[in-house]
């Protein structure tokens, strides 16, 4: 075909996707029983944004967060005890009335306000009961990068001490993080409730909803492997995550002795052979507080499950970031097991936070009942591993489409807010409404057109500096309802 009849082809193909959207006004077209997405015009006119909302009391979060992520080496790391301060008041304060609508508050089952009175009383006693608490939260993409949970970890180590990052994957699907930067050597394979099809026999998959090996499950190695992990200084990451000063390895399920030693430069801080064992175990090493090139390595004719690594302190609080790409929240049945209980009880687990909802509107918003049955069955399974835990459910953010008017909220975002908050109140869990906190209906343009922008080009995702306001938004909510448990109980301290 010669040149010109090459190019005429081309210039006919881009003029037709160029017409696709006069000739077909609507977004979906059905095609022989088939819907078909077509591209839409980008819409981004002064006349479009005028429908948006006003989000200019929630950018004051943005002067009024009092720390961002540093791009310093750690200096002056103190290694005494972090001080536990008792809230009195919110601690952010609040500079007019207008502000104290930002705090968007926490939602209650009938007569279940007291339902977070066991993780209250904790953080109230932490300064006689000197200990380290978990945080779980659980998150879909919205929360990968280590988005809004570390600036809320951040948040509650300054008031109740504690450091560190909290657990990390060996192989995450997105090693990119503002909290933490490592290697692994080549031979470590990902295993996941995510992408691997659901079978009668499982593994257990860990607390992270993943594990890693260094060597196949299927034939025992006749000689021994070798796999390592260095974990090296973050680039980007606030003052608390530095102030770690133990290191934790979570594994099972090594079917031959293994070797396992922990370096820090070319010092060898522990070395020992552990003896095959099937059940979930934990190894605790004291390492110099803010310690960096920490090497882990493994040798062994079989891997165990290795399913995290975990840099703490040995008291306060420490909130681990569990990013599930791709998941719905309707996946814990499968990281459920009898044993699951012992594992949150071995890690002193005192809070659960579940946030997801971007994949169920996309992927389920003709299939809002089945999403909230088979969510409700997640979180009755959870709270049947531990009772005496709470689970906070953050609902969906505020999701557009672009239409010829406009970016506008998804038709699905409400319906599967709803069926969270449902879901949640059956279940006997608190809920925190994120879609009516970022502004509700058509707030997610205000996010991504803000100067400066407070969420991605998606128009589903926030940015990191969108990730902070929400970090802090939460946290106020939550310190908020800690105030109120210290006024109910008295506490004149």
């Amino acid at each position: 075909m010669k040149p010109i009849k090459i190019s005429g082809f081309l210039v006919v193909i881009l003029t037709v996707i160029l017409l696709i959207p006069f000739l077909f006004p609507q977004p979906k077209v059905s095609v022989l029983g088939y819907t078909i997405r077509l591209p839409r015009k980008s819409i981004q006119n002064q006349n479009s944004q005028a429908q948006y909302k006003d989000i200019s009391e929630l950018k004051i979060l943005l002067a009024d967060t009092a720390e961002t992520p540093d791009k310093a080496e750690p200096k002056n790391i103190q290694q005494k005890k972090d001080t536990v301060a008792h809230i009195k008041q919110i601690p952010v304060p609040v500079k007019n009335d207008s502000l104290r609508n930002i705090i968007q508050p926490l939602e209650y089952p009938e007569n279940g306000d007291s339902l977070l009175n066991p993780f209250f009383s904790t953080l109230e006693t932490l300064d006689q009961n000197p200990e380290l608490i978990r945080i779980l939260h659980y998150g879909d993409s919205q929360i990968e990068a280590d988005r809004i949970t570390s600036y809320f970890r951040n948040q509650m180590q300054k008031q109740f001490g504690g450091g560190g990052v909290g657990l990390i994957p060996v192989t995450p699907v997105n090693p990119a993080s503002i909290s933490y930067v490592f290697d692994v050597s080549p031979n470590w394979s990902r295993y996941s409730i995510l992408n691997t099809k659901k079978k009668d026999e499982e593994p257990e998959y860990g607390i992270l909803g993943c594990f890693s090996r260094f060597s196949s499950r299927e034939v025992m190695n006749e000689k021994e492997s070798e796999a390592w992990i260095y974990l090296k200084n973050p680039n980007i990451t606030y003052s608390k995550a530095w102030k770690f000063n133990k290191c934790r390895l979570l594994f099972g399920g090594n079917r031959a002795p293994l070797f396992v030693e922990l370096k820090k430069n070319d010092t060898v801080i522990d070395a020992d052979i552990l003896p095959s064992e099937n059940g979930f175990r934990m190894i605790d090493w004291n390492v110099e507080t803010g310690a960096r090139n920490l090497q882990i390595t493994f040798k062994g004719k079989d891997s165990p499950d290795l399913y995290g690594v975990s840099l703490d302190s040995r008291e306060g609080v420490v909130v681990d970031n569990i990013p599930l790409r791709g998941s719905s929240g309707l996946e814990f049945t499968r990281i459920y097991r009898s044993p699951f209980h012992k594992v949150l009880n071995k890690l002193n687990v005192k809070l659960i936070i579940l946030q997801f909802g971007v994949n169920a509107v996309i992927n389920m918003s003709k299939n809002i009942d089945y999403y909230e049955r088979s969510f409700l069955r997640q979180l009755n399974l959870l709270r049947k591993a531990q009772p005496n835990i709470p689970i906070i459910v953050i609902g969906v953010n505020d999701i557009s489409q672009n239409t010829p008017d406009g970016y506008i909220t998804n038709e699905a975002v409400v319906k599967i807010r709803d069926a969270q908050k449902r879901a949640a109140f059956t279940s006997g869990c608190v809920f925190w409404d994120l879609y009516q906190g970022m502004g509700g209906e058509n707030s997610m343009p205000s996010w991504v057109f803000a100067k400066p922008a407070l969420a991605q080009k998606d128009f589903l995702h926030l940015n990191a500096l969108g990730a902070r306001i929400i970090g802090e938004m939460f946290y106020r909510s939550l310190m908020n309802e800690y105030n109120k448990y210290l006024q109910k109980n008295g506490d004149d301290e």
